[in-house]
């Protein structure tokens, strides 16, 4: 009997698992072991079942919502799906495939325990003295919602809706007034009345405190923000802290405000909770150098490395050619006083604060210079900062 000879190029046959196309370097598997290890240290009492919601283990979900925050995911429906979907996700979460509600209300019952996971990390590092955290570097990133510009809802629509789940009395011809959004979650009966309500006063809580016109349906918690090439869309800004020898994560911090100029104090507050100890050094972007930085830096005695305007737009070739321009003028950080191109000083004289358009963020504090006899007299007064 002549044996065939076997061609290694022929495909096989094989049992293929959860995972086996992931490689054996990938985060996600760092991600599953390491909630392995550390899952029993939490603690967590398992939640009695409620009615009407559907009870998923709570390592696969931290698994999931862990995975998702190192890859900058915020967006509960995107989540959703690509647990559904996704084959890395569907790894880490042990093919549990959660509602979109689910994962909100997960994330918001078990969030805190993201914090306690990155603690543990950095106390390790700490431990094998991979540093000292002498050093933390800070930074924003506008990170795109899972939601289109246009599948946003109104009050008014968000308000038809609720009365006429409520059972109260609208005419057709309101309904049929809906734009398509709102028509989407009337129309959808993949979802019940009470999730829907429940939505709508989710939403209807987000008009209340933010003041906006329009609130994103499926991401309620993403804000209209503009973006680097200057386009403006529905996004988050994801604030984070990371230690700037080992480039380890000290600390993420989620917000609605659109820009980065009040976030020092809120994400170094975690960075230093993270890491339980007060870093030296502070670096951060221009757009972070603002009194508010300052005053915080300063309280906490670290040393704040953060260009100022000038030293930026020199950087990248964009400083003001006329030197008359505010951009041209040199702070004396002794003195606290501006040195004008005619070598004349505008001393401080006062501040006044400006309220910010979210009644949450602190007020803008703005600070006012001048020399009036200087620039009374001044023979370029008429060109200066101009």
């Amino acid at each position: 009997m002549v044996q065939r000879k076997i061609d290694e190029n022929q495909t096989k046959l094989g049992i293929v698992t959860l995972g086996s196309n992931i490689p054996k370097d990938h985060i996600s598997r760092f991600v599953v072991g390491f909630i392995k290890e550390v899952y029993p240290m939490l603690n967590i009492e398992e939640p009695k079942n409620k009615k009407g919601r559907e009870s998923l283990p709570i390592d696969s979900m931290l698994k999931l919502l862990v995975y998702a925050k190192i890859e900058h995911v915020e967006s509960a429906k995107y989540i959703a799906d690509m647990a559904r979907y996704h084959e890395v996700y569907r790894f880490v979460s042990d093919d549990v495939q959660p509602s979109e509600r689910s994962v909100q209300r997960y994330r918001r019952e078990y969030g805190h325990y993201f914090e306690a996971l990155v603690q543990m990390t950095l106390k390790k590092a700490s431990d094998l003295e991979l540093t000292n955290f002498n050093h933390v570097a800070i930074d924003g990133t506008i990170k795109k919602a899972y939601n289109s510009n246009n599948n946003v809802i109104s009050k008014k629509e968000t308000q038809i809706l609720l009365d006429y789940f409520n059972g109260l009395p609208i005419s057709p011809e309101k309904l049929d007034k809906l734009h398509k959004p709102a028509k989407k979650i009337l129309e959808n009966k993949d979802i019940d009345v009470e999730d829907k309500i429940e939505l709508l006063y989710d939403i209807e809580t987000q008009f209340t405190f933010t003041g906006q016109d329009k609130i994103p349906v499926n991401d309620i918690e993403a804000r209209f923000m503009k973006g680097k090439k200057g386009n403006f869309m529905i996004a988050y800004n994801i604030q984070s802290a990371v230690d700037y020898d080992t480039k380890l994560i000290c600390a993420i911090n989620v917000t609605q405000n659109p820009t980065d100029h009040y976030e020092l104090p809120p994400i170094a507050e975690r960075a230093i909770k993270n890491i339980k100890t007060t870093p030296k050094y502070i670096s951060a972007d221009t757009i972070y150098l603002n009194q508010i930085s300052l005053s915080y830096l300063a309280d906490k005695k670290i040393d704040g490395l953060i260009p100022t305007r000038k030293q930026t737009k020199e950087k990248i070739g964009k400083l003001n050619p006329n030197k008359y321009h505010k951009d041209n003028f040199d702070y004396d950080y002794e003195l606290d006083a501006f040195k004008c191109p005619e070598g004349q000083y505008l001393h401080f004289f006062g501040q006044y604060n400006e309220p910010h358009k979210d009644p949450e963020k602190p007020d803008k504090i703005k600070r006012l210079y001048n020399n009036y006899e200087a620039c009374k007299n001044c023979k370029s007064r008429n060109k200066c900062c101009s």
